[in-house]
């Protein structure tokens, strides 16, 4: 007979307060469970089945997506799950991805890719069984992590509130989100209850890993109560958000003369006026509507679009990822979303070797093969041809024009270049750039068709296999 938690115990105790102080849930409300088969989605398991079901009159289902990224652990983990589910008598959904493929596909990394499918897959389920919450099973430890890769990766304030305990938007709720892992599994290991391990968890190439297996170990070593100090400064930054988030939502409202299907016309003295800190801000906002789940809009983004409201010209564009244009005509600012068909239509090809691709919006074809290293005698990169590492790459690659905020690693330069810097130094007149191909491998310049590849894609004696491109009118 399965173990039930016990109401006094810490762990339940303090994850039942996180229900009640974040009104997580409503009563006769039907939950959709995340379930891995990890320690913590096991322990949010028992929590809601032990609990949460009687004291809200809660209908339950079970979600579990099979990446298939790991041999055996995969099949093990929805075996496990499958198992868990019919003990306990709760329905459950089960689907499976090829993980490797969503990475082609849309050119990222592989846990972000995994992160996107999970998400799609989750919120599909509860539209299909018409649940009216997701719970996932993130903790006090997935909420410093996210903390650190925010911060790392340069962020204001949203960024150093970490994970939320509730996301409106998604409907999802953490209720684990004040217990630490260690509280969790230590639980469970007491009381005998199972769970699988994910031996990813690991594996030091990801970056979560590096943070979660050596950066807070040796801050812990200087501050062992390091956490919860954190966590009252990420609920802090939380606080902050909200308040800042609410000033922007009045603001909006100035900040838009009109908005319709086809473009949003924004208040350029309006702008002109607003703190910088509020114009990012609400800029921010505005855009989420528009923009790919899958597409991050940087700082570095924002800040400039910023600049372009208030000091652009005539005639001018600004555009970001997903389709986003700013247009200045006669001095107002419009917003204009491209549709991903439109964009195809204008300049966005895609590489998938061997083969012969017309570039859409540009005079050209590139021919390109996949070579072994000793059929190669000339390996030199030169106008109309490139040579580069193929394990390096992620495919298909992709062709568009230049975007604002590109960079790359020039081959035989020492460090990142901007583009607009590299096409400068060249003394490229700015009317001939648009016309020059960008190809990428996810997110990375890997060559400027014509004039340099990435030193980061370029051959060397560890290849094995070489990717050749060739461009021609």
């Amino acid at each position: 007979m399965p173990y039930s938690l016990n109401e006094k115990d810490p762990p339940v105790r303090k994850s039942l307060e996180t229900v009640e102080k974040y009104n997580m849930l409503k009563e006769g409300e039907k939950v959709l469970i995340a379930l891995s088969g990890g320690p913590d989605s096991i322990f949010l398991l028992h929590l809601f089945n032990d609990f949460l079901k009687t004291k809200y009159s809660l209908k339950l289902h079970i979600a579990h997506l099979n990446h298939g990224i790991r041999e055996g652990e995969s099949e093990r983990d929805e075996e496990f799950v499958i198992k868990t589910a019919d003990n306990l008598g709760i329905d459950i959904t089960i689907e499976k991805i090829d993980a490797f493929a969503e990475k082609r596909k849309y050119g990222t990394s592989l846990e972000s890719a995994c992160h996107f499918e999970r998400i799609g897959f989750l919120r599909e389920t509860a539209k299909k069984i018409t649940a009216s919450k997701i719970a996932l099973g993130h903790t006090l430890d997935d909420r410093i992590e996210s903390f650190f890769m925010n911060v790392l990766r340069g962020t204001g304030v949203s960024g150093m509130k970490g994970i939320s305990p509730v996301n409106k938007k998604y409907n999802i709720i953490r209720p684990l989100i004040d217990l630490a892992k260690k509280e969790i599994e230590e639980y469970l290991s007491a009381h005998q209850i199972e769970y699988v391990k994910d031996s990813s968890n690991l594996v030091l190439k990801y970056e979560r890993n590096i943070i979660r297996s050596k950066l807070i170990p040796s801050i812990e070593e200087i501050k062992p109560s390091f956490k919860s100090a954190l966590r009252r400064s990420m609920n802090a930054a939380a606080d902050d958000d909200d308040f800042l988030n609410d000033i922007c939502k009045k603001e909006q409202n100035i900040a838009i003369i009109e908005e319709n299907k086809d473009f949003i016309l924004l208040n350029k003295e309006h702008f002109k006026k607003l703190h910088r800190s509020i114009g990012k801000r609400l800029l921010i906002i505005i855009l989420a509507k528009y923009k790919s789940p899958k597409t991050r809009i940087s700082s570095f983004h924002i800040e400039r679009a910023l600049e372009f409201i208030c000091q652009s010209k005539h005639g001018t564009e600004f555009h970001l990822p997903s389709g986003i244009r700013f247009i200045n005509s006669y001095g107002k600012i419009f917003i204009k979303i491209i549709s991903e068909d439109e964009r195809k239509e204008e300049a966005l090809s895609f590489i998938n070797p061997p083969s012969e691709t017309k570039l859409n919006g540009f005079p050209y074809t590139i021919s390109s093969a996949i070579l072994e290293r000793n059929e190669v005698k000339n390996l030199k990169s030169g106008q109309s041809e490139a040579f580069l590492d193929l394990n390096q790459l992620s495919l298909p690659l992709k062709v568009r024009r230049r975007e604002e905020g590109d960079f790359f690693y020039p081959l035989g330069n020492k460090g990142k270049k901007k583009l607009k810097d590299f096409f400068i130094n060249l003394k490229i007149p700015k009317d001939e750039r648009d016309k020059i191909p960008i190809v990428l491998s996810g997110d990375d310049i890997v060559w400027v068709a014509g004039y340099r590849i990435n030193d980061k894609f370029k051959v060397t004696k560890n290849t094995k296999k070489i990717l050749h491109l060739k461009i021609k009118k």
